[in-house]
């Protein structure tokens, strides 16, 4: 299972590492091991819970993406109009919103990135504006720049504020998000 992956352990350690420097040098004291342990029992028992052979409640099920989420699994989506929210968490995702035009009006997308790794595909000759922000994670942008705290913007070559485009507004928190233009 990815939650136990490299990706997992190193951000378990930058975390670890940011507590320690706020505790020393701020006198900041997070109690860590009491989160992390918390953090790690939800998501173990979730996956215990998730992985069970039942009727699920419309289409989820483990191995399945439904509405746009992509939980305790890996599975790539391919983007769709309707649906406008997507999360990938405690997994490995890939949306692919090429397919998706912004003919008469602005298409709005949110992606959700959490203790995951993820990539979000766009069509470079779309108009996209991308809107990413980020907190103990990152999220890497076509242009080459890479975020972890804060927030920024990134326009594809075709992209007009006068004109219908897609517009993608993306979080990554504990994980990483790849923004990538393909055709």
């Amino acid at each position: 299972m990815w939650f136990f992956g490299r990706t997992f352990w190193g951000i378990v350690l930058v975390f670890l590492g940011i507590t320690i420097i706020l505790d020393q040098f701020f006198g900041i004291d997070f109690p860590f091991w009491g989160v992390f342990w918390s953090v790690v029992l939800i998501a173990f028992g979730l996956s215990l819970l998730l992985k069970k052979d039942h009727d699920w409640p419309g289409d989820w099920r483990p191995g399945k993406v439904a509405g746009g989420d992509i939980v305790f699994n890996d599975a790539a989506v391919e983007g769709d109009e309707k649906q406008r929210d997507y999360n990938i968490i405690f997994s490995r995702g890939e949306i692919d919103l090429r397919k998706i035009s912004a003919k008469d009006k602005n298409i709005y997308f949110r992606i959700n990135n959490v203790f995951a790794g993820g990539s979000v595909i766009i069509d470079k000759n779309k108009p996209v504006k991308v809107a990413a922000s980020s907190a103990f994670g990152s999220v890497v942008l076509p242009n080459g720049r890479n975020i972890a705290f804060g927030e920024t913007e990134y326009v594809t070559s075709s992209f007009s504020p006068e004109k219908p485009f897609i517009f993608i507004k993306c979080s990554a928190v504990f994980g990483e998000l790849n923004i990538i233009e393909g055709k």
